[in-house]
């Protein structure tokens, strides 16, 4: 059984987002690319609480496999 586009479009905005993490995190300190990361977790919940206005499925998906990657990659360092 194929998956569908829903699952399809998560798995890569979440292979992307770690793809770019991991680049990102081998280009800063680890303490300044923590804070980072943390900071724009929290911006990404903040926009995930926004979708009162209309936002589509689509919308909805790029920020939760975004979100996903973006704790995926903090459980790392924590675990580092």
């Amino acid at each position: 059984m194929s998956e569908s586009w829903q699952e399809q479009k998560y798995s890569e905005v979440f292979d992307e987002t770690m793809t770019r993490l991991r680049m990102e995190q081998s280009m800063y300190p680890a303490d300044q690319f923590r804070r980072e990361l943390e900071a724009r977790l929290r911006d990404q919940y903040v926009y995930q609480g926004h979708g009162w206005d209309g936002r589509n499925e689509l919308g909805d998906i790029v920020i939760e496999a975004t979100i996903a990657a973006f704790q995926q990659k903090m459980s790392e360092l924590d675990t580092e």
